[in-house]
Parts: C-alpha cells; sequence; structure tokens
C-alpha cells in the first residue's frame, strides 16, 4: 500500500503485521468492484476501509449493513482508524429525514443548486445505514390509464395489457436522499442478506441497490464470508451488482455452470456446480472474489472443536451433535404434531397449517414443551431434554462463580425459546443477558461491551443466531451452544465466528444440541452437505487437500 500509510497511519499500522489485509486492500483499488468473502473475524472492515482509501477516489462513501453493526461496528472503526465521524441515523423517520437533508445540505448538489457554499470536505464524509432505509418500490405507469405495474426483469409488460412502449417507470425510495447523491464508493457488508437476487424478482432493498448513484470511477464492495445463503447459484445476485454490465442475466450464467433440470409443475431445478464447469467457474470468480480462510492466514490459530459423536458412528460424514432423547412430554406433543399437524397440549389444541408451519412447530418440540396461550399463541416451557442438559453443563463449568470469568453463549432460532431459558436461567441465580431483535442500537453494544469486560456483566449470553450472528465480537466466551438450526448453514456459521476470532485466537468450542429421531436428524444432514458443498466452491481451487483441511476431514 502506497497511500494509506502517508494519509492514515493508524490503519496502516494495524495492518502492517497482517499481510493479508494489505492483499484484500490492494485488491479493491485495482479490481474496483470486489467480493471480499474472507471468513468472518478475519477484518473486512479495515480491509475495505483501507482498499477505498487506496483506490484514491473521494467521497462520499455509502455502507450499507445490518443495523447490528451500524453502531457497534462501522461508526466506531470509522472514528478509531480514520480519525473521523461518521454520520449514522437513529432511530424516528423525522431524525433520520433531519441527518440526511444536512448531508446533502453539505455536498456537492448545495452549490448546484444555488446554495451558499459550507466549508465541508464532503470527499471524506462516510454514511452508514442499514439495508431497510435504500428500500426502493418501482413500477411501470401505464401511458393510457395510468396503472402501475411491478416491475421486473426482463421485457417490459403492464398488468393492463395497455402498450408498454412509453410507460414511464417511477421509483419510490424509502429515503430518496440517499438516491440523490453521486457516491463515490458504495460497500454492502453481509451482502448476503441484500444482494441476492434470482432471475426475476427482486427485494426492495436489492432493487434500492440497483439504482444508487455511483460515480463511474466509484468503487464497489460485497463483503459477506458466507456469501450465497446455502444456495451457490445464488451468488449471481451479488456478481450482477458488482459487475451490472458483465452480468446481465442469471438464466444465462446459471445455465452454463449449474446443472439445471425441469422440476414438477414447470418448474426449474438448480443443483450443484457442473464439474466440468468448475474450473472455469473458480477461474471466473478469481476475478472478482477474494477468499482467505483463518487456516491460510493465522495457521497457529487453533481450529474449531465440535463437541459430541456422529449420528452414525464410523461415518466421516454423519453430522456431529450432542444426540438427546426428548422428555416423554416433548416426544409426545412431536408425535401428535407429525401424525396430524395438531398437537394437545397445556391450554388447548396447537394446529399447524401448512407444511412450513408444522416443520416449525416440531422444531420447537425438538427443543422443549409449551403452552397455548390466548388460544393461538405457542410459548415454550419446561420439561426440555436440552435445558437439563445446558444446565448440568453450565454447573459443570462453574457458573455461576465470578472469580473464574467463564462465559458461554447460547443460540437459537427462537426468541421465544431464548426467553424462556433466561426466565429459568435467572430462577436458578444464573445471570443472562440477551442479544436479539428486541434489543437494538447503542443498547446491543452495551450488553456486548459488558461482556466482554472480565469479571463484570452476566456469564450466558442468549444469542439470536440472525439477529446476532453477524457484526459482534465475543472475546469473553470460548463455548456456543446451540439450541436448533435453520436449514442454512451459513446462518450457524456466522454466529460460531463470533467467538472464533483472530483478534483472539483461542480454543473455541461448539455444542450442537439435537434430538434423537427428530427432524433435527435431517437439518443436521442437509446442513452437513451444504458445509461441504459450500467449501467445494469457495476453496476447492485451492486444491482437494485444502478443502478437506478446512472441512477438518
Amino acid at each position: 500500500m502506497l497511500v494509506v500509510p502517508t494519509r492514515y497511519p493508524a490503519l496502516a499500522a494495524a495492518m502492517v503485521n497482517r499481510a493479508y489485509q494489505r492483499v484484500a486492500a490492494r485488491y479493491i483499488a485495482r479490481t474496483r468492484s470486489a467480493l471480499i468473502a474472507d471468513d468472518p473475524g478475519l477484518g473486512k472492515t479495515l480491509e475495505i476501509m483501507a482498499g477505498i482509501v487506496e483506490a484514491e477516489v473521494n467521497g462520499p462513501y455509502l455502507v450499507v449493513c445490518p443495523k447490528t453493526a451500524v453502531e457497534s461496528v462501522w461508526i466506531p472503526e470509522i472514528k478509531r482508524w480514520l480519525g473521523i465521524d461518521a454520520f449514522s441515523v437513529p432511530e424516528g423517520r423525522a431524525k433520520r429525514e433531519a441527518i440526511l437533508d444536512a448531508i446533502l445540505a453539505v455536498g456537492p448538489n448545495a452549490s448546484q443548486s444555488g446554495e451558499s457554499a459550507v466549508e465541508y470536505d464532503h470527499s471524506k464524509t462516510w454514511v452508514v445505514v442499514h439495508p431497510e432505509m435504500i428500500r426502493t418500490k418501482s413500477w411501470w405507469v401505464c401511458s393510457e390509464c395510468g396503472d402501475k405495474t411491478q416491475t421486473w426483469a426482463g421485457p417490459k409488460q403492464l398488468d393492463c395489457e395497455h402498450e408498454a412502449k412509453g410507460a414511464p417507470r417511477v421509483d419510490e425510495h424509502a429515503f430518496p436522499q440517499l438516491f440523490q447523491i453521486d457516491w463515490g464508493a458504495v460497500v454492502f457488508d453481509e451482502s448476503h442478506n441484500s444482494l441476492i437476487r434470482k432471475s426475476g424478482k427482486g427485494t426492495q432493498t436489492r432493487n434500492g441497490a440497483e439504482l444508487l448513484p455511483i460515480r463511474e470511477s466509484g468503487v464497489r464492495v460485497a463483503a459477506s464470508g458466507t456469501p450465497f445463503r446455502g444456495k451457490k447459484h445464488l451468488l449471481w445476485g451479488t456478481l450482477n451488482w458488482l459487475r451490472p454490465r458483465e452480468y446481465t442475466g442469471a438464466t444465462r450464467w446459471i445455465n452454463t455452470y449449474f446443472k439445471v433440470r425441469e422440476g414438477w409443475g414447470g418448474s426449474v431445478e438448480i443443483g450443484d456446480v457442473r464439474e466440468d464447469r468448475l474450473a472455469e467457474l473458480h477461474k471466473e470468480l478469481d476475478k472478482i472474489m477474494l477468499r482467505r480462510t483463518k487456516g491460510e492466514v493465522a495457521p497457529d490459530m487453533p481450529e474449531k472443536t465440535y463437541v459430541g459423536t456422529p449420528l452414525v458412528p464410523g461415518d466421516e460424514n454423519s453430522p456431529v451433535g450432542v444426540w438427546l432423547p426428548m422428555s416423554t412430554r416433548q416426544a409426545s406433543a412431536y408425535k401428535q404434531m407429525f401424525e396430524t399437524s395438531v398437537a394437545s397440549i397445556d391450554g388447548g389444541d396447537l394446529n399447524a397449517i401448512g407444511i412450513l408451519a408444522e416443520m416449525t412447530r416440531l422444531k420447537q418440540f425438538s427443543t422443549s414443551y409449551g403452552n397455548l396461550i390466548d388460544g393461538n399463541e405457542f410459548k415454550p416451557s419446561l420439561p426440555s431434554n436440552k435445558f437439563e442438559w445446558l444446565l448440568e453443563h453450565i454447573e459443570e463449568m462453574g457458573i455461576p462463580d465470578k472469580q473464574n470469568d467463564t462465559r458461554i453463549v447460547i443460540v437459537s432460532q427462537f426468541t421465544s425459546v431464548l426467553g424462556m431459558y433466561a426466565e429459568e436461567l435467572r430462577v436458578r441465580n444464573i445471570s443472562t443477558c440477551n442479544v436479539t431483535g428486541k434489543v437494538t442500537g447503542r443498547n446491543r453494544a452495551r450488553v456486548i461491551r459488558d461482556f466482554n469486560t472480565p469479571g463484570e456483566g452476566p456469564e450466558v449470553m442468549l444469542l439470536n443466531v440472525k439477529a446476532g450472528g453477524v457484526a459482534i465480537t465475543i472475546d469473553t466466551a470460548d463455548e456456543m451452544v446451540f439450541l436448533d438450526e435453520t436449514f442454512i448453514d451459513d446462518e450457524q456459521r456466522q454466529a460460531e465466528d463470533r467467538i472464533h476470532r483472530v483478534s483472539k485466537p483461542r480454543p473455541v468450542f461448539y455444542y450442537y444440541l439435537r434430538s434423537l429421531n427428530s427432524i433435527e436428524e435431517r437439518i443436521a444432514s442437509v446442513t452437513a452437505e451444504q458445509r461441504r458443498s459450500g467449501h467445494e466452491l469457495l476453496d476447492g481451487r485451492r486444491g482437494v487437500e485444502f478443502a478437506r483441511k478446512v472441512l477438518g476431514i
């Protein structure tokens, strides 16, 4: 790097012993459209800041990141390493509008509108927002009848069936100010949450991402250690945003590299990568994606340890977990739900309408029993086979004991389950803290800070896998217990890496609590296959042996 040491010596000093971070900065500056897919915990935030500085592109710069990362990661990191304050937007629409109007007022647009010049170096301005703020609804408006038709990829068509030619497009932005600035760089952190797009419909956030004005000489960066959310073909959405002129059609790209066949009812089923095109795909990704694992950049760092036994003894591909029989009441409710989609529990009959609802109930009963509140609300309750195991394990760890500074993180996708566990632990004089979607902004940063302070705060953190699975660092816990898991392995991996960090290398241990003879056996098998398959695409180009090492097989 040449520019960073001169302009931002603190940032350069932070990277001086991490050559891989300097490589990433040069890669971003050279390509100007890059997917940084390093393992979580390798310092992608520093890499991105340094890369944008090294590219010598003037601001303003926009960072779109999970709400949890705005105040806890990007704002303090920009201030710490660049020595400048970044703009963030508070809760409440009126306050947000005021902040965004102020940013516009000091920017290039101010002088263009005839306003007096403001002494402010807009070329170094950083603005950090969460994805909901770039949401955009778009329609084609019929010139004849005025009806609106939602825009889609492909040929322009109107629902009213009038002539589509000449129908103007109307975009309705959640916050128009963000679309009135010519950005020098735009960053999507945890891009797998925002940039995924299939060949047709995109989300309102994805729509907004396409419409953000980025200067021709500007820089685009997507960052995610798990860039395709369990389905490798979804990577196209990120590639399309990074290089829209090159990646113009998802269907053509998918048909080139993936096994595709016609499914039931005329649907299209997308399978794994074609073996005869894998090397070609790897070569293509090398031009736009930079990927390093912890094992590569920190070979002395202890690897993750998964505690338990394989479901099928002797099978190296069988998922490892702590396999527990369900309690009698759990097993009875589970069986009823599995056979009839209705379970008679305390408070009445719990119905599951549709396969997804039934799967959710089966997952819940695999973790705990429950009560029916107000006739239709399911509330988890004891008995719970996993709570009994957890309570015994916590006691073996010596918790509560303020002298040993032992910490443990308990993870679930169900906030209601975490709430029940927290209540039961408090009854037993075990202090807890929560990181869920209900804990936002600065409160979340405070909870994490307290948990990371030795000798203070609670010994147990209860973490929602989606709300807390990204953008937080936990330095004081070396054990993580999963009460359940989704069908997307990437979400578990993101949560795992909250405690497995290059910044503080130490042995870490993971316990996946799974109920025998339940849906969790199938989920574990699916996610294990996703993990193997995902690493083959991300890391396979560095050789079979390397991929096996990453997988620990």
